[in-house]
């Protein structure tokens, strides 16, 4: 585990109202193995290099900031 995050800046508004704080932990991988396999609630699934990561959404930019990985300065 490399880390927590919570808190305000991890609220979050549904366009129908109902509104959440995440609150996650967060594991390096150091070594994968296997099949990425999609499901009903994925579209695409791929890794990616820190260094050419598609855009991300609000939270999970804050997640990979709040480890250290990227910063959006």
């Amino acid at each position: 585990m490399v880390g927590l995050a919570s808190g305000k800046e991890l609220y979050y508004k549904f366009p129908h109202g109902d509104e959440i704080y995440n609150a996650t932990a967060i594991f390096k991988a150091t070594a994968v193995k296997g099949i990425i396999k999609q499901n009903e609630e994925s579209k695409d699934l791929k890794y990616f290099p820190l260094e050419k990561l598609p855009d991300l959404n609000y939270t999970t930019l804050k997640l990979l900031e709040k480890v250290g990985y990227i910063s959006t300065d």
